[in-house]
């Protein structure tokens, strides 16, 4: 039924910044890791910076599987796992100095796998004074910058998250004994053993025994092998370069020809909506205390949400932490890490970097040192609300540069080679974000004033008067938490009444049906018809006397049909009707309409020569033998042409109607392909497809050739002198040809088939 009326009082609690400006800089978010999460309660290192009603970001970001078999496929991502799993939510209650209670968590999280929690600070307008930036990651926390403007951000200085990312592989002086006939080249090793210098951090976490080597850790960088070999550079948007190798002096110095790998590139795309910061460069191989170098650290996380960013040609940089130079191998560079913009407008030009670091340089000073380079870092993800970058974004997103050889005094060393060393690949754009935001549905009391009943928010049916019932929407509270509904609820009843009717054939009634037999179930509602404003139903009580409804009677006829009205009717019809007379048992009229369709068959058949055509298009057709009238074999298509003397008809059958044709008679075709010339004479290709040779088994002095078709039609004459071979073409349609030849005293005609 209708409802009347609705007022509902719905007590809504938002939240409320201060309507000034407010001024940012430094670390404006706080951090804790997360141990455990149970329901909607998360266990925390400390609960201390928190309060009821803070909006904050869930996040994992680490936890992926790898490849990691001692391949090149060591460090592939297999599965991602809970790793880049990010959510907003609100904190409902603080239950102790550990734990924290949230509105709801919709995506799933391994602590294992270095989850955090953030405070996600809400401003009404705020400025950036000073440079903004985050802690850095500290293997359990930091690394992300996050923060909501209602109003406008207006950016004043930078806002800068260079190498907050995943930490670069330290250096560790390997004690590794070189043999320049074996040189390590597996792709991992345990750190201890000095083979392989320590790979960068990643999306998934470090492998017991398997820290070093050149084997990519995911998306952080592949430390270099023994001997001296560069660190691979990290990963995010774009991959990281390779590191370089160790070039020996002669054959009996130790080389170097298993550098670190770069590290592999993360997916990002709007269905998993998964982020990463970026890759750290892996570590250079050392084997002298202090000369090798550490891998650089990957760009951090950025998230900013705001109606409108006034950019004042500012600078948002996520770029990833170049390597230092190195004596020995040298370290990757830092892969860009991940900036996400969801902001509804932007006024003046903003400037994002998130490019990849250069790989470290190599200062060779020793007596047979030509060591290798790091590899450049891969660029970072710049991810939009936008379907197209805006305008206003002036987006640099490059692969580092490898490094070089700077100084060489050695004759196997070139100042400015990389050594084989590779540039970080360039990064990615993403489109269309959609950040995961808590919603915030109203609480309170509900007044309702319906008519009959109401359906509620609890999906429950009311037909009485109710002011007890309640209903909880989670996450409804002003904190995003759980909030109840009380329902106050008043019920008026529609009136009604009964329509009591009798007729005879049938009644259209005041719903708009027409109803044919008797009926006492039709109701229908007056829209606000009582006198509270309430629905009116009235109920049908039908008699009907007569007999069942008007009827069509369809039919299909071939020429003609004699109706039941005694009428020969010739042509389709749809207008007849008949009425029966007091046919009902109860004496009423019943009337039966006509609708007839009278399909007829042209059995009209064209004759060109031998050919015969029929008539009627689009139907199905059979050729026959008038002599027994008999089939002819294959001939089914619209157009049969009669390869011998006889009379032929055809059936044709259209729309379930058949006719059969007169016979026609085809004459001229039974010329006999004689030979009475002095030699034999040979026609081919014969059927042909238009050339034909003729060829004449002898030299005549003179010879006539006529081509005429199965109407005697020349399509052809010619004489030809002292020949033996005649070429000839038939530029004509498809069909039989007959070949007339004629020597002085000689005659032979042939038959040609040309298809």
């Amino acid at each position: 039924m209708k409802k009347l009326l609705t007022c509902s009082f719905l007590c809504l609690i938002n939240f409320f910044s201060s309507a000034q400006n407010t001024n940012i800089s430094g670390i404006i978010n706080d951090y804790t890791s997360v141990s455990n999460i149970t329901g909607t309660t998360i266990s925390v290192t400390s609960s201390a910076a928190f309060s009821p009603g803070d909006k904050v970001l869930l996040i994992q970001m680490q936890g992926a599987t790898i490849d990691e078999t001692n391949s090149t496929a060591f460090g592939d991502i297999i599965n991602y796992n809970s790793a880049g799993n990010y959510e907003f939510t609100t904190i409902c209650s603080i239950p102790g100095a550990s734990e924290i209670a949230v509105n709801n968590i919709q995506r799933t999280y391994d602590p294992g796998g270095t989850v955090q929690l953030i405070r996600v600070p809400v401003y009404n307008d705020a400025t950036v004074t000073a440079p903004l930036t985050a802690m850095p990651w500290n293997g359990n926390t930091g690394g992300v910058l996050v923060f909501e403007c209602q109003g406008s951000l207006t950016l004043n200085d930078t806002v800068n998250l260079q190498g907050t990312g995943f930490t670069g592989a330290a250096t560790t002086t390997s004690t590794y004994s070189c043999e320049w006939w074996n040189q390590p080249s597996d792709y991992f090793y345990n750190i201890t053993t000095g083979e392989g210098a320590l790979k960068g951090e990643g999306v998934a976490a470090y492998i017991a025994g398997k820290t070093a080597g050149r084997g990519a850790q995911a998306n952080g960088g592949g430390g270099g092998n023994d001997h001296n070999t560069g660190g691979g550079g990290g990963g995010n948007g774009g991959s990281g370069g390779q590191g370089g190798d160790r070039i020996p002096q002669s054959t009996f110095y130790c080389s170097g020809t298993a550098p670190g790998v770069g590290g592999k590139p993360n997916v990002f795309n709007n269905s998993a909506n998964k982020i990463y910061m970026g890759g750290a460069g892996g570590a250079g191989h050392e084997n002298n205390v202090g000369v090798g170098t550490n891998g650089g650290n990957g760009g951090g996380i950025v998230i900013i949400k705001a109606n409108t960013i006034i950019g004042n040609g500012q600078m948002i940089t996520a770029t990833g932490e170049s390597a230092g130079l190195a004596e020995d191998g040298a370290g990757g560079g830092g892969s860009g890490g991940t900036v996400l913009l969801d902001v509804g407008s932007y006024t003046g030009a903003v400037n994002v970097d998130i490019s990849g670091a250069n790989g470290g340089d190599v200062n060779n000073v020793g007596p047979s040192n030509c060591n290798g380079p790091g590899g450049g870092g891969g660029g970072g993800v710049l991810w939009v609300s936008q379907p197209a970058i805006p305008a206003q974004i002036n987006l640099t997103n490059n692969g580092g540069i490898s490094g070089t050889t700077v100084v060489a005094s050695q004759t196997n060393c070139t100042v400015g080679s990389t050594n084989n060393a590779q540039d970080g690949s360039p990064g990615i754009t993403v489109l269309d974000l959609i950040l995961p935001q808590p919603t915030l549905p109203p609480s309170g009391i509900d007044v309702v004033t319906a008519c009959d009943s109401l359906v509620w928010l609890d999906g429950n049916t009311y037909y009485t008067n109710n002011n007890t019932a309640t209903h909880t929407i989670t996450g409804g509270a002003s904190s995003g938490c759980d909030s109840t509904v009380v329902l106050d609820l008043t019920v008026i009843s529609a009136s009604s009444g009964t329509d009591n009717i009798v007729s005879c054939d049938s009644i259209e009634w005041i719903d708009g049906n027409t109803y044919y037999s008797s009926n006492n179930t039709a109701t229908y509602t007056y829209i606000g018809g009582a006198s509270s404003g309430c629905d009116s139903v009235v109920t049908l009580n039908l008699i009907i006397n007569g007999s069942a409804p008007s009827s069509t009677d369809t039919l299909n006829a071939c020429d003609s049909l004699t109706w039941v009205d005694g009428i020969t009717y010739y042509s389709s019809n749809n207008s007849a009707t008949y009425t029966y007379v007091g046919g009902s048992a109860a004496g009423c009229d019943s009337t039966v309409a006509l609708n007839l369709t009278i399909n007829t068959v042209n059995a009209s058949v064209t004759q060109n020569g031998a050919t015969l055509t029929a008539y009627q298009n689009g139907a199905n057709y059979q050729w026959l033998n008038c002599s027994g009238m008999t089939p002819v074999s294959g001939a089914i298509n619209q157009t049969f042409t009669a390869t011998s003397n006889g009379d032929y008809a055809v059936i044709v059958t259209n729309n379930g109607c058949t006719d059969t044709s007169i016979c026609y008679t085809v004459t001229g075709l039974d010329i006999k392909e004689n030979n009475v010339l002095e030699n034999d004479i040979v026609i081919y290709p014969n059927p042909t497809q238009g050339n034909v040779f003729v060829d004449l088994g002898q030299v005549y002095p003179s010879i006539y050739l006529t081509l005429t078709d199965a109407t005697g039609k020349i399509i052809h004459a010619k004489k030809y002198s002292d020949t033996t071979l005649v070429e000839m073409n038939i530029p004509a349609d498809n069909g039989i040809y007959f070949l007339r030849i004629n020597s002085e005293e000689q005659t032979a005609v042939i038959r040609i088939v040309k298809n």
